[in-house]
């Protein structure tokens, strides 16, 4: 259904079935560690993430006014571009979130230390947005997604190869109390 105008009022199911889907599947994500994935809680937690994310959708699809517009997602260009985009950034977080638990912990740097090191990251990130920016007229959005998805894989197979013992050094079961 084409949307108008959006309305100024606040949406409270809508709302609410998207802060559930999320929290519900962010919880369960955090719980499976802790309880395993055959838990009862687990497999539940996941199922009613799944069902509210379906009842979001179903009635994101049957409104005027859409939070989040699906038509958009019709186009596989637009849609592929959205998962290379969600599984970038999971990748990119991942990566910070591991190397500052295992600054803090196992290499134990100061919270301070540890921010510092992350400043060419956070650097190089802002360089190569700019510089993607300024290229995707020239070449196009593919050729930049693949070579810097090609140059980010051999880096982390680099640093893999360097330091085999990273991954079991900063596991919660090492984790020093």
């Amino acid at each position: 259904m084409p949307y108008d105008k959006p309305s100024r009022q606040f949406d409270w199911p809508r709302q609410l079935l998207s802060i559930l889907a999320l929290l519900s599947f962010v919880g369960t994500v955090i719980e499976v560690h802790a309880s395993g994935m055959t838990s009862t809680t687990v497999r539940y937690g996941f199922l009613f993430s799944f069902i509210a994310g379906a009842a979001f959708l179903f009635v994101e699809n049957r409104v005027r006014a859409p939070m989040l517009p699906l038509m958009p997602f019709c186009n596989a260009r637009f849609s592929g571009a959205v998962v290379f985009g969600v599984l970038a950034n999971f990748t990119y977080y991942g990566v910070v979130f591991l190397l500052s638990f295992y600054l803090q912990e196992v290499r134990c740097y100061s919270v301070f230390r540890a921010g510092l090191t992350f400043l060419p990251l956070t650097g190089t990130a802002i360089i190569s947005n700019v510089a993607a920016g300024r290229l995707s007229p020239l070449i196009g959005l593919r050729p930049l997604m693949v070579v810097g998805s090609l140059l980010g894989r051999s880096r982390c197979r680099s640093a893999r190869r360097k330091n085999s013992t990273l991954t079991r050094r900063i596991t919660p079961s090492s984790h020093r109390t």
